[in-house]
């Protein structure tokens, strides 16, 4: 299994078009998150260094496992959710990985309406911070139809049909029957 270390992903974040000067942090947080390792996956569905949960862009969702991809999808959650889409972030989790000179707090914390961005162009009145707030929109619903349906599929194993199901059908309708006999025999 490869995994990446922490310089590894700091040129990941840099490459995939995050800010230069968030790097050791997101470095940090993707060390927090998956200790390096592009295949981390969370029961929640959450995948790669830095545990994407529903994909800005809904093309990248299957291939989050991709170092790339997931650190595309991270540079746009950065952008259109501030640090505080990573839990590992607003909990401290990443502290004992970060290697940055500058205290994290004192960094940009990204967002669609942050200083950061808005300096990059995407206010909110701007097509880009419109783009970034409709894309932060659509990740949410896409996350909780993400958890949507991994509720569904939880509650419908419990109804897969096989001998259980088989024998609870049979003792249903052995029951309709002996109720219909005894409604016609009275």
């Amino acid at each position: 299994m490869t995994t990446y270390s922490y310089g590894e992903l700091e040129t990941l974040w840099i490459n995939a078009g995050g800010p230069k000067a968030l790097a050791p942090l997101m470095a940090a947080i993707a060390e927090a998150e998956s200790s390096g390792n592009p295949n981390a996956y969370n029961p929640s569905g959450a995948t790669g260094l830095w545990q994407i949960l529903g994909a800005v862009n809904p093309s990248d969702q299957g291939s989050l496992t991709n170092p790339q991809v997931n650190a595309h999808e991270a540079v746009l959650k950065y952008q259109s959710q501030g640090l505080d889409a990573w839990t590992t972030y607003t909990s401290g989790a990443y502290q004992q990985f970060y290697q940055g000179g500058t205290p994290a707090s004192a960094l940009p914390q990204g967002g669609g309406t942050s200083a950061a961005s808005t300096s990059a162009g995407s206010s909110p009145t701007s097509a880009a911070g419109l783009l970034t707030q409709t894309t932060g929109a659509l990740s949410a619903a896409g996350t909780l139809v993400h958890d949507a349906a991994i509720a569904l599929n939880d509650v419908l194993e419990w109804f897969k049909p096989g001998q259980g199901f088989r024998v609870g059908a049979a003792l249903v309708a052995l029951a309709a029957g002996y109720t219909a006999f005894r409604l016609w025999a009275v």
